[in-house]
């Protein structure tokens, strides 16, 4: 998460809208830092404690335009300059991974452009669209329009309001963090949500796993290390997935899951240090922080929330389950499965309702 604000970083210049293009990524990179004191805010405690005595002064339409392209701008066609079959090297193919050839700010593992980036001021919420969200036959003028620096007509149009009024979690524990209570999210800043969805990439994951180049075999850690409803597709059985432990592709469920959040983490890493690094060629103050309550944010922007087991979300097997129950531990856990506005599905993961179970 990153909150963007008006204070001038103590840098050598503080550089416009107009010329933050030219600003030196060198001098960028040399005077980024966390900057979270903003007019009218109040630091008590300490120290360092002390209250501004002006009010806070919001970003501007084009200033949070160019902010929003630093973070998921689309620029255009992906080069995909990958092997997409064998040739003469063994297993050195599966450029067939690519699910999308349009590139963003940010790199995304597989190009699957799992992030989508929201912005909240006081003026309300919005989602910026990812490349998928367009019509395909609107791609060229956004990468046109990108290129002539046209940002606040590019801000316009990828841009979904979904709430009126700035929104937030509670602020309070486990939602936001004692050391964030007084800087994040708070009247005259711009807040910058991202939020991942893993469906597509969880999926796109376990084809490349399963690939001929990969041919790895998968374990279920939550079921005594069982295969994971692979077993007939085991070497040792006529199949194509390396089941002797010895080769390396044996591998958990736990350990397929690492390389999905990796992935994402790195894309909203990019965009997280390019909202740094643009907000730093503008003379504009900000800081990332955490704020990855599993449900608190999803809740607050009004997604499609089911209510999962918990016994459900640790695999728990019928004795466990019955456990649990008898307990009075099996506690909902409420689960984003998809966002809607008006009728239109704005984020919709391949999972129930949107496909069948």
């Amino acid at each position: 998460m990153g909150a963007l604000m008006k204070p001038a970083p103590a840098s050598p210049s503080s550089p416009t809208v107009e010329n933050a293009s030219t600003y030196p990524l060198v001098q960028a990179l040399l005077h980024r830092r966390s900057r979270r004191f903003a007019k009218g805010m109040r630091l008590n405690g300490g120290p360092l404690g002390f209250a501004s005595a002006h009010q806070p002064q919001p970003l501007s339409l084009e200033e949070e335009a160019i902010l929003a392209f630093a973070a998921c701008g689309v620029t255009g066609y992906g080069l995909a300059d990958l092997p997409f079959q064998n040739g003469d090297g063994p297993e050195s193919g599966s450029g067939n991974i690519l699910i999308h050839f349009i590139g963003r700010t940010v790199a995304s593992g597989d190009a699957v452009h799992a992030v989508t980036l929201f912005v909240l001021n006081d003026d309300g919420v919005w989602l910026l669209k990812r490349p998928q969200d367009y019509l395909r036959g609107e791609i060229p003028s956004l990468v046109e329009a990108a290129r002539a620096h046209e940002f606040a007509a590019l801000y316009e149009k990828s841009r979904v309001r979904i709430a009126d009024g700035r929104l937030d979690v509670p602020r309070t524990l486990p939602y936001v963090p004692p050391f964030n209570k007084w800087s994040a999210n708070l009247p005259g800043t711009t807040y910058f949500l991202p939020i991942n969805e893993l469906t597509a990439l969880y999926i796109n994951i376990l084809l490349s796993a399963f690939s001929e180049d990969f041919g790895y075999f998968i374990l279920d850690e939550r079921c005594g290390f069982q295969p994971a409803g692979i077993a007939r597709f085991a070497r040792r059985r006529g199949g194509p997935l390396h089941d002797d432990p010895t080769e390396g592709r044996v591998a958990t469920i736990t350990f397929m899951e690492t390389w999905l959040y990796e992935f994402t983490s790195f894309e909203q890493g990019q965009m997280l240090q390019n909202l740094a690094l643009m907000g730093e060629s503008m003379g504009l103050g900000g800081f990332p922080h955490f704020a990855a309550h599993p449900f608190g944010w999803t809740q607050a922007l009004n997604f499609r929330m089911e209510d999962v087991p918990f016994s459900h979300t640790i695999g728990a097997g019928p004795l466990k389950t019955w456990l649990l129950n008898l307990l009075q531990q099996n506690q909902p856990i409420p689960t984003a499965v998809g966002l809607e506005r008006n009728g239109d599905v704005l984020l919709k993961p391949f999972c129930p309702p949107y496909y069948r179970a």
